[in-house]
């Protein structure tokens, strides 16, 4: 890269969010990873990333960060919200907290941070944003009805937000895992095991690098056409334009000639309007030349 870009990596302590801050830290990025606690920060550092605490799930949280990475002067202009949390239960057991806490972590968690971190790219004129859904979100899965919801929305925010920022050479993308092998899978996992591989073509769980080379590539994906292509393209349509407008003045003569020739009624009819027709095509495609 030609310059130095920040990289915000939410959930970087472990899993694929680890793996993502460590794919972008080898490419060149600065990277910032989040994690809960104190302990999550530490081992962030440890890897030369540079830590902060976010609790998702609080707004309190979420001002003291933002309030942290502007007095640092941090500018995002790449941002992966991959935090992620379960609280697994069937509908009927699902206690209301257990709800909220997905779509605050997930949901509303994605969209606070999109929104700040949009201005900064708004103001640098680039960006890219990449959120971490699931598979769960088209397929569903038993007893993860607020985590699958929660992820469909992240989806549907991501198609909705791309309309909306895309002409600023902003991209916002969601990448949507299977079952990945991360420590929050794991636990997971249990009884399923068995059923899920046999789900999966390659019979085995994906790893959170695979995912992470994935994301980073993602990164470089560009939402306009650089200006050398644009002026390219521009003037191989203004030569194709030109071209096109000789080919029809020569075919408005032939056919005035042709009717001239024939001395037919209905040459004397259409001489004028063929004649200023030509006229006009000169005059359009005159300042093409």
């Amino acid at each position: 890269m030609t310059d130095i870009k920040t990289a915000l990596i939410t959930g970087a302590s472990r899993g694929i969010g680890n793996a993502i801050a460590r794919e972008l830290k080898d490419n060149g990025y600065e990277v910032l990873g989040t994690a809960t606690s104190d302990s999550g920060v530490k081992l962030i550092q440890d890897q030369g990333i540079g830590g902060y605490v976010l609790d998702l799930n609080s707004s309190d949280s979420l001002v003291n960060f933002w309030d942290q990475i502007e007095a640092e002067n941090k500018n995002i202009a790449v941002l992966i919200n991959n935090a992620g949390i379960t609280r697994d239960n069937i509908v009927l057991r699902m206690s209301d907290d257990e709800w909220s806490d997905i779509m605050n972590v997930h949901l509303n968690g994605t969209f606070q941070l999109c929104k700040r971190a949009l201005k900064m790219m708004l103001k640098s004129k680039w960006g890219r944003v990449i959120n971490i859904s699931s598979a769960s979100a088209s397929i569903g899965n038993r007893g993860q009805s607020n985590y699958a919801a929660a992820k469909a929305g992240v989806e549907a925010f991501t198609k909705s937000l791309a309309k909306e920022v895309g002409k600023r050479d902003i991209t916002i993308n969601a990448v949507a895992p299977g079952f990945i092998t991360t420590d929050m899978t794991e636990q997971n996992k249990g009884v399923n095991a068995e059923y899920l591989m046999k789900e999966i073509p390659l019979g085995r769980f994906g790893e959170a690098e695979e995912v992470a080379n994935l994301v980073e590539g993602v990164t470089k994906i560009s939402a306009l056409e650089d200006k050398a292509s644009s002026d390219s393209k521009a003037e191989n349509f203004r030569k194709l334009i030109l071209a096109t407008s000789k080919d029809i003045r020569v075919l408005l003569v032939k056919l005035a000639d042709r009717l001239h020739n024939m001395r037919t009624i209905q040459f004397m009819k259409d001489k004028d309007k063929i004649i200023r027709k030509a006229k006009e095509t000169m005059e359009i495609y005159a300042p093409l030349a």
